[in-house]
C-alpha cells in the first residue's frame, strides 16, 4: 500500500490530536527572576480565597447549556462539591453561560473557573492589558474563582506568560492548567522534569501555581481490572514534584464510563482513588465527568448525573465520600504528605523502611500508609489506606515505643477519638478501598530536617532548588535536569538550555545557609554539540535571602566543551548562588550538571569522560549492517510512548523491521527550510562503501548521507536536492559519488529541506537505515604495547598478551578490540600514575570578585583538527587495508593514522551518572 506523507496523527484517535494540537512548541521566557515573592490573594476587586481551608472538590464536565439551572447546581452543592471548572462542553463557554454559571455557583457557595472563550489556548500572545481587560469583566461577581488556561499541554512553559499576566489581573484567583498522565511523556523523570519547569518558571515571575494537577483513568474496561503500577506511579511524580515546589496537588477522579476505553468505577473504587490520592497529600480532587458528555468522538456512559438531568446511582456515593472528606479536610489542606509507602504488593512503589516509626504488625496486609505534617503547627499524622477496594480488610501495626497514644480522626465530626493500643501494637478495620486519618500525640515530631554542614565529598547542589529566569522545557532539556546526578548528556536527559540569549540566569536555593568554595559547571550535548552552549562569560553571586546578592566571581573568556571548576578565594556562607550568564557562545546558553562542594583540597578536578574510548568492543563479520541496532542520536524525536506503538521511535530507524521507522519531533518546524538529522553511530571506524535507506512517511526534498571519524566533521558520502515523495517502503541505495569508500564511524541522514502536514509541521521521517563496508584499524598501538610488555621481561604466556597475539591474527580486526587488547596488557605494567595524563590537573586558582578565571580543561587536546580530506579514503593501499589483511597492518594515509590514535581525545557522548 503505498505510504504518503499523511504525517503521524493518521493513526491518533481524535481525542489525543486535539491534545497535542494544543500543546504545541511554545517556550517561556521570564524577563527576571525575582525569588521569594509571594502573591497577595486579596485581589483588588476585594475577592478573598482560602486555598488551604478545606480539600478542593471540582467537577470537570459541568451541566451543559440546557442544563444551566437552580436544580443542578443544588446537586453539585449537595454533594460537597465546592469548586466548578467551566470548560467542557463547547457551547459552554460564552459570557452569557458562564455569568449565568457565576450566579448560581454565588447562590450555592461554590467558586468558579471561568472559560468563555476568550481564554484558553489563544491565550498566548495577548498582552497584559488585553488580558486585564478579559478578567475586569468578571470581577464583580464573587463566585468569580479563576480562570481557564489549558487542558493536557505537553509543553506548557508558553503559556507562563499568560498565567502571570492573568495573576496579575487576579491574584487570589487559582488559574487551571491540567497535566497530561506521566505515561505521555514516556518516562517519569520526563514527565517530572516538564512539571519542575512550570513550577519554576511561574515561582520566579512571582506567582507560585495555586495546583499542580493531571488526569489520568486506571480503572480498566473489565471488571476489577487497575493499572496500578501507572496510577500510583503518577500520583508519586506529581507529589515528589509539588513537595518540593511547596504547592498544592490535584488530580481528576474517574467516575464516568467510555466504552471504547475505561469503566464507570464502584463506589469502593472510587473511594480508593480518592482515599489513596489524600494518602499522597493531594488537595484537589476532581470528578471527571460530572455531567455526562454527549455528542462527542469518545462514547462516554453514565457520569455522576446522567444526560438528561438525572442523578445516576453513584450519585449518593459520591456524596457520602466527599461529605466524609470535607469534615477531615481543614487537617489534610494544611499537612504535607512527608513519606508515603506501600506495605503487601507495592506495585513499583517503596515498601516501609526498617527506620520507619510504624512498621507492619501483619503478614500480607495491603495498605498504604503516609507520613503527614500539619504545616503551621507540626503536629504529626498518619493516614493509612485499604489498597484491596474488593474487601474489608485487618491492618496490624507496630509502633515506635514514643508514640503512646493515637487517635482517629473522626468523619463525622472531626474530633479526635482514642485507640487502643496494646504492648506497642495497634488493629484497625478498613472497608473495602477506604481510608483512616490517625493523629499522633501533640509535641511529638518524627520529622528531622537536615541540619549542619555536610562533608566535603557532598555536593551540595544535590538537593537544591534550581531555578532559570527561562527554559527551553522540551528535548529533554529541563531546570531539574541541572542537578539530576548526571555530569554527560545522553539521549534523555540532556540537561538545561535557555530559549535565548538575553541574560539567562540560574539560582541555587540550598535550602539552608552552608559553606562553599567551589561550583562545578558541566557543558550539555552529545559529542555533536557538547559545549555549544557553554557560556563564553558568566559571574557567581551569593545570597543570605534570595533578593539581595553579592558578586564573588566573574568568568571571561571559558572554554568550549571544557567544565568549569571555579574556585572562591574565600568560602562563603549562603542559601543561595546565582550564575548569571552575560555572554552566550551561540543563541542559547546550558549546562549538564551544577555541583557545589566545601572543598578541603582533597577533591578530584571535574570529571573527564572520553566518548569513543568508552570500553565497548565492536567486532565485524564480513557482509553484516554496521548500523543495526547501534547507537542513535537524531535531532529531535516524538517523546510520548504511545508513538511506539503506532510504529515510531528513534531506536526503529535501525532494528530492521519493515514498516517501523524514525520521525523528527511533530510541530517542531513550521517551514520546509528547517534542519533534522539522525546520527548513528557504527561503534567503531570502517570504510563505508554502501548505505541504504528505507522509506518511510515525509521524506525530504534536500538531503545529505555524511560520515565522520570524530561526529564534528563531516564527509558526504551521497546528497540530493529536490527529491521526490518518494512512497513508504522503497528501497535507496547510496555510493560513495568517487567509488572509493568514506571513513567513519558516524553515520548522518540529514534533511535541510522537508516535506510534512498541516496537523504536525515539517518532519523528517524514515525507515530503517542500514550501512555496510569494512573496518579500519591502526595496530601501532597494539605492537608498540607488545614490544614493552616483552621489553620489561612480562611473561608472554599470560591471556592478555595472548588475546593480543589472537586479534593481529584476525582477518578483520576492529579499532575497538585492537584498543581494549592494548590497554589490558599495559595495565600489566604500567602504573595508574604514568598513565594519567597532564589534563587531569587541579582547577583554577581561587578567584575574587573582579577577577577573570581561566576554567578548567575537562577534556584532553585533541591531536590538531580534522579537514575533509582526512576522512577521505584515498588510493589502493587503503581500499587493500579496508578489504582486510592478514594482521590489519596501517595502510592509511598518515593523516588518518593521526586521527585514528587521537580519537579518545574527543568530547563527551552521553549524559552518565555518576557513581
Amino acid at each position: 500500500m503505498k505510504q504518503q506523507c499523511t504525517g503521524i496523527f493518521g493513526r491518533v484517535s481524535a481525542l489525543f490530536l486535539a491534545l497535542l494540537m494544543v500543546a504545541g512548541t511554545l517556550f517561556a521566557v521570564i524577563p527576571a527572576l525575582p525569588l521569594r515573592v509571594s502573591a497577595d490573594t486579596t485581589a483588588s476587586s476585594g475577592h478573598a480565597i482560602d486555598f488551604d481551608e478545606n480539600i478542593m472538590l471540582s467537577v470537570f464536565w459541568p451541566p451543559t447549556p440546557a442544563y444551566i439551572n437552580d436544580e443542578q447546581y443544588r446537586l453539585m452543592a449537595d454533594a460537597g462539591i465546592n469548586w466548578v471548572l467551566g470548560a467542557g462542553e463547547e457551547t459552554l463557554a460564552t459570557p452569557a453561560n458562564q455569568k449565568k454559571m457565576l450566579e448560581l455557583c454565588e447562590k450555592y457557595g461554590m467558586h468558579l473557573i471561568l472559560q468563555d472563550g476568550s481564554f484558553g489556548g489563544s491565550l498566548p500572545g495577548k498582552s497584559e492589558r488585553v488580558i486585564r481587560q478579559q478578567v475586569e469583566r468578571y470581577t464583580g461577581y464573587s463566585a468569580l474563582g479563576g480562570f481557564y488556561i489549558l487542558d493536557e499541554p505537553y509543553n506548557p512553559n508558553g503559556y507562563v506568560e499568560s498565567y502571570l499576566n492573568l495573576k496579575k489581573a487576579f491574584p487570589a484567583g487559582y488559574m487551571h492548567l491540567n497535566f497530561l498522565p506521566s505515561g505521555s511523556y514516556g518516562t517519569e523523570e520526563r514527565y517530572q522534569a516538564q512539571m519542575n519547569d512550570w513550577c519554576r518558571l511561574c515561582a520566579a515571575g512571582g506567582y507560585p501555581v495555586d495546583y499542580l494537577i493531571y488526569d489520568r483513568y486506571p480503572f480498566g474496561l473489565q471488571a476489577g481490572s487497575m493499572d496500578r503500577n501507572g496510577f500510583y506511579a503518577n500520583l508519586r511524580s506529581v507529589h515528589d514534584v509539588a513537595l518540593k515546589n511547596d504547592v498544592r496537588t490535584g488530580t481528576y477522579i474517574q467516575t464516568v464510563r467510555q466504552s471504547v476505553a475505561f469503566r464507570r468505577p464502584t463506589a469502593s473504587e472510587i473511594r480508593y482513588e480518592m482515599y489513596s490520592a489524600l494518602a499522597f497529600g493531594f488537595k484537589q480532587l476532581s470528578f471527571f465527568t460530572w455531567f455526562t458528555p454527549v455528542n462527542r468522538n469518545e462514547p462516554f456512559e453514565d457520569g455522576i448525573i446522567g444526560s438528561n438531568g438525572v442523578p445516576n446511582a453513584h450519585y449518593e456515593d459520591i456524596k457520602t465520600i466527599n461529605r466524609e472528606i470535607l469534615t477531615i479536610g481543614p487537617i489534610l489542606a494544611k499537612c504535607d504528605a512527608l513519606e508515603v509507602y506501600l506495605n503487601g504488593t507495592t506495585w513499583g512503589q517503596p515498601g516501609i523502611p526498617k527506620d520507619f516509626f510504624v512498621q507492619p504488625g501483619g503478614k500480607n496486609q495491603k495498605y498504604t500508609v503516609s507520613f503527614l505534617r500539619h504545616k503551621e503547627t507540626g503536629r504529626n499524622y498518619l493516614m493509612l489506606v485499604n489498597n484491596n477496594f474488593g474487601k474489608r480488610a485487618t491492618v496490624n501495626l507496630k509502633l515506635d515505643p514514643s508514640i503512646t497514644a493515637l487517635y482517629e480522626v473522626s468523619r463525622e465530626n472531626g474530633g479526635y477519638i482514642p485507640l487502643e493500643i496494646a504492648d506497642n501494637s495497634l488493629e484497625l478495620q478498613l472497608a473495602a478501598g477506604d481510608g483512616v486519618l490517625l493523629a499522633l500525640p501533640e509535641g511529638l515530631d518524627f520529622y528531622k530536617p537536615a541540619t549542619g554542614q555536610p562533608d566535603a565529598q557532598v555536593n551540595l547542589a544535590a538537593d537544591a532548588l534550581i531555578t532559570c529566569s527561562q527554559s527551553l522545557g522540551a528535548s529533554d532539556c529541563y531546570m531539574m535536569y541541572l542537578n539530576d546526578g548526571k555530569r554527560f548528556s545522553d539521549s534523555n536527559t540532556v540537561g538545561w538550555r535557555s530559549v535565548d540569549s538575553n541574560s539567562p540566569s540560574v539560582v541555587l536555593d540550598l535550602g539552608r545557609t552552608m559553606r562553599f568554595n567551589r561550583v562545578d559547571l558541566y557543558p550539555e550535548g552529545t559529542l555533536f554539540t557538547y559545549g555549544d552552549s557553554f557560556p563564553e562569560d558568566f559571574t557567581v553571586s551569593v545570597s543570605h535571602d534570595g533578593e539581595h546578592y553579592t558578586q564573588v566571581a566573574a568568568i571571561t573568556g571559558a572554554d568550549a566543551g571544557k567544565a568549569a571548576s571555579v574556585r572562591l578565594s574565600e568560602s562563603s556562607e549562603a542559601r543561595y548562588i546565582r550564575i548569571d550568564i552575560t555572554k552566550c557562545r551561540g543563541s542559547y546558553a546550558g549546562f549538564a550538571e551544577i555541583e557545589v562542594y566545601q572543598d578541603d583540597g582533597s577533591l578530584p578536578a571535574p570529571e573527564v569522560f572520553n566518548p569513543l574510548d568508552d570500553g565497548k568492543i565492536c567486532d565485524y563479520k564480513p557482509g553484516e549492517d554496521l548500523a543495526f541496532k547501534k547507537d542513535v542520536y537524531p535531532s529531535s524525536t516524538t517523546p510520548d510512548a504511545g508513538y511506539r506503538a503506532w510504529g515510531w521511535a528513534a531506536d526503529f530507524i535501525n532494528n530492521g523491521v519493515n514498516g517501523q521507522g524514525w520521525t523528527s519531533d511533530v510541530k517542531r518546524n513550521s517551514s520546509p527550510d528547517s534542519t533534522e538529522y539522525m546520527i548513528i553511530d557504527l561503534g567503531d571506524v570502517f570504510a563505508v562503501d554502501r548505505v541504504v535507506v528505507q522509506t518511510l512517511g515525509c521524506f525530504p526534498e534536500d538531503y545529505r548521507i555524511e560520515l565522520s571519524t570524530n561526529g564534528r566533521d563531516w564527509v558526504t558520502l551521497a546528497s540530493e536536492t529536490g527529491a521526490p515523495d518518494h512512497p513508504g517502503g522503497i528501497e535507496l541505495s547510496y555510493t560513495p559519488q568517487d567509488g572509493l569508500p568514506i571513513i567513519g564511524r558516524f553515520l548522518r541522514f540529514i534533511g535541510t529541506r522537508l516535506r510534512g502536514t498541516a496537523a504536525d509541521g515539517y518532519m523528517l521521517q524514515l525507515g530503517n537505515i542500514s550501512a555496510y563496508g569494512t573496518p579500519i584499524c591502526d595496530t601501532t598501538a597494539l605492537t608498540e604495547a607488545m614490544e614493552a610488555y616483552r621489553a620489561t621481561g612480562g611473561d608472554t604466556s599470560v591471556k592478555e598478551y595472548a588475546a593480543c597475539e589472537a586479534a593481529l591474527k584476525m582477518e578483520y580486526l576492529t579499532q575497538s578490540r585492537a584498543n581494549a587488547c592494548a590497554k589490558a596488557l599495559r595495565a600489566l605494567f604500567v602504573t595508574e600514575e604514568e598513565t594519567t595524563t597532564a589534563d587531569s590537573e587541579t582547577a583554577t586558582e581561587p578567584v575574587t570578585e573582579t577577577e577573570s578565571v581561566t576554567v578548567t580543561d575537562a577534556v584532553p587536546e585533541s591531536s590538531g583538527s580534522v579537514t575533509e580530506a582526512d576522512t577521505t579514503a584515498t588510493g589502493a593501499a587503503t581500499t587493500a587495508s579496508a578489504s582486510g589483511g592478514k594482521g590489519c597492518a596501517s595502510a592509511l594515509p598518515a593523516a588518518s593514522l593521526v586521527l585514528l590514535t587521537g580519537l579518545c581525545a574527543l568530547p563527551l557522548l552521553r549524559k552518565k551518572r555518576r557513581s
